[in-house]
């Protein structure tokens, strides 16, 4: 029976691959959800996507499939269920806890609300207190103001509501504006674009938006005007069934990540009034995020928990004639389109977005550069170096509560990953995770291991630590082993292990402090974590977990020998600090400058020759260069040639950051070599480079 159900399922839908059917269903009747990976369910959710009808037994395929993916792949299983639901509304549903799974799916998902406003403050204020009202307390919510002169960005400045606020350039900039500030800024899995003159009304509307967006892609407000009996097509307004309309409005529009990476932001190509909204949604139906619509001119929309009050429009005749004129002249079947037309646009965009940081304080700095999802980072994925006792465990804490952590803490802790312990531990695959983490975003590998062990797997600007001062950092390695692992024995005789010389930079080595994605501060960790969420644009909370409240000796209780011991034996450590307080100190200023970070690392060769690399935190454009000899500039250099130094690590631009200089004809023994960003100012080099002969 079961061979027949899938050779029904393989040859039930014609013209459309049929995805791989799991081996365990075939041959057992259940499907191993441990063997399931994410890739093999988008396969099977593309393929159900494209379904005209369910038979039984695809039906019941998809119930199996459900169930085995709920707990891995949450939000997957969900829009399963969806068009399970879609395609069989009468049918039970018992197969699944249908309120454990929803609230699985949003603990997973980040939603961000953005309220679309022109001049209109009033509307704006009755909108912002429905939405703290009736919404979730983690939904995040930014204003969109498009140059009103009302007093919106000074009123939302003194009531601590973000807010972008630029020079008026149309619906379509605004919009893009938010979508770039909840995708980018804040890495929303659905995004909410709100109009000013429609609000919430029902408790948890966020909820149910993100629910419908999550399962079609893209979903839009049902206006009267648009469900009335001349434009309905079908459709109950529900999320598993929603309206599928001749018509279309902008009032509300919710949007997953995943729709958003295929088609991007409203074409700017429209300025003004009219048109960008109709547009940006027949590109998603293009995409296939359609409501199972199949037609470019019906879209899905509903009205859940929503009341439109129509406001007077800022709509103008001409705009509106252009836009049309603009409209029929584009291909019928765009790609993912920029917010931008050209390079020149970008600066005035980021601009605009930079808004929001003004007047408010926020947890993270501003940013210089444009970040898009063609960007050439091997993935979204991060690993972190967790070096013991340097606040590392209220890290990794603060992750878990935002992203999937992969843990690798030894092969019997619980605090390894089931993944980790079964290719890295038992199979001895490292080929294998690498392969599995290029199908996973937003993932960070974390655990007690040096850098060398996971570093191909990421992008060196992915990479995290923390550092400790020296002394602090082994007497607190030492109360830990007494404290948690049975340690008898002296400070002195702890001093005898490998782990009390060093350690931290051991951990580190061999990649370049200053090539690191990012080297924070266990004494300035609010500081380093504002940073890091600026940097990686996340939103981490801060934490204090593990701290050790029985301290066998503590700091200030020690010898001065001790100390000098202690000392003696992290050179390499207390050398490690100085230079992480350099880059710290460096960071903030260029922050505060809204200027760009420069990765880089250099050194001079026994033939007087400049080696090293230089790349940007968040643009591959490549970095220029000024070398210095005992302070005066001696030669200005592009850093693109091939750099072939740490073979497992993941450089950007294809490893075209290098440079290699003799600096022969112009030094002698004992000069000092110094390096710069000439763009920024930033100075490369921690100290001077001494010319040996």
């Amino acid at each position: 029976m079961l061979r027949k159900i899938v050779d029904k399922i393989q040859s039930s839908v014609q013209g459309i691959s049929t995805p791989k059917v799991f081996s365990d269903y075939q041959t057992k009747g259940y499907i191993d959800s441990d063997k399931i990976s994410l890739e093999s369910v988008k396969e099977n959710l593309v393929w159900f996507r494209r379904c005209s009808d369910l038979t039984t037994e695809q039906a019941e395929y998809l119930q199996a499939l459900v169930q085995a993916i709920e707990s891995n792949y949450p939000v997957q299983a969900y829009q399963l269920f969806t068009l399970y639901r879609y395609f069989q509304p009468s049918t039970s549903i018992d197969f699944i806890d249908l309120s454990a799974l929803e609230e699985s799916v949003l603990a997973s998902v980040k939603i961000g609300v953005a309220v679309i406003t022109y001049n209109r403050l009033k509307r704006l204020q009755g909108n912002i207190k429905n939405i703290h009202a009736f919404s979730n307390k983690n939904t995040l919510v930014v204003v969109a103001d498009d140059g009103s002169q009302d007093g919106t960005k000074d009123w939302c400045d003194e009531n601590s509501v973000a807010c972008i606020s630029h020079d008026n350039a149309g619906v379509v900039a605004n919009k893009n504006r938010a979508l770039y500030y909840l995708h980018e800024i804040e890495q929303c899995d659905v995004s909410i674009l709100l109009e000013d003159d429609c609000r919430p009304i029902e408790q948890y509307w966020d909820a149910k938006w993100a629910l419908t967006a999550l399962a079609w892609g893209h979903v839009n407000f049902a206006h009267k005007r648009v469900i009335d009996t001349s434009k309905l097509i079908k459709g109950r307004g529900e999320i598993y069934s929603p309206f599928i309309s001749k018509a279309v409005t902008g009032q509300c529009t919710a949007t997953s990540l995943e729709a958003f990476k295929k088609v991007g932001y409203l074409n700017p190509i429209f300025q003004g009034y009219g048109c960008g909204h109709v547009e940006w949604t027949q590109r998603f139906i293009a995409q296939g995020f359609n409501g199972l619509t199949h037609n470019d001119a019906s879209f899905p929309c509903i009205n859940i928990g929503l009341l439109s009050e129509d406001a007077p429009t800022h709509k103008s005749e001409d705009d509106i004639q252009r836009n049309q004129a603009l409209k029929k002249s584009l291909k019928s079947k765009q790609g993912y389109i920029y917010p931008w037309q050209t390079e020149q646009d970008k600066a005035p965009f980021i601009d605009a977005i930079n808004s929001v940081f003004k007047g408010k304080k926020l947890n993270r700095f501003s940013i210089s550069q444009a970040r898009d999802f063609s960007d050439v980072e091997l993935n979204k994925n991060f690993f972190f170096i967790h070096i013991p006792k340097t606040a590392g465990t209220s890290f990794r804490k603060a992750l878990e509560d935002k992203f999937t952590v992969l843990g690798d803490y030894g092969e019997n802790t619980k605090h390894t990953a089931s993944l980790i312990k079964q290719v890295i531990y038992q199979e001895k695959s490292p080929l294998a995770l690498k392969k599995q983490m290029k199908s996973i975003q937003n993932t960070w590998i974390s655990g007690h291991v040096g850098s060398i062990k996971y570093s191909d797997l990421v992008s060196v600007r992915h990479i995290v630590t923390f550092v400790r001062e020296p002394v602090e950092q082994v007497i607190s390695h030492f109360n830990h082993a007494v404290t948690h692992h049975g340690f008898k024995g002296t400070i002195e005789q702890f001093l005898k292990r490998p782990s009390a010389s060093n350690f931290q930079r051991n951990n580190l080595k061999p990649i370049p402090i200053s090539l690191i994605g990012y080297v924070g501060l266990t004494d300035r960790y609010d500081e380093s974590l504002a940073l890091i969420n600026g940097y990686y644009c996340i939103d981490l909370d801060i934490k204090s977990v593990n701290v050790n409240r029985k301290k066998t000796i503590k700091k200030e209780g020690i010898s001065a020998s001790l100390k000098k011991q202690i000392i003696e034996q992290n050179k390499q450590d207390i050398e490690c600090v100085k230079e992480v307080n350099f880059l710290h100190k460096q960071r903030i200023a260029l922050t505060q400058e809204n200027k760009q970070w420069v990765y880089s690392h250099f050194k001079v060769n026994p033939n007087n020759v400049l080696i090293g690399c230089a790349y940007y935190s968040h643009s591959e454009k490549p970095v220029e260069i000024e070398v210095m000899l005992n302070g005066e500039v001696i030669e200005t250099i592009v850093a693109d040639r091939f750099y072939d130094a740490f073979a497992k690590v993941n450089f950007p631009r294809e490893r075209y950051i290098g440079i290699r200089r003799s600096l022969a004809k112009h030094c002698k023994k004992g000069d000092k070599v110094e390096v710069f960003a000439k763009e920024t100012g930033q100075q490369l080099t921690f100290k001077p480079l001494v010319i040996k002969k």
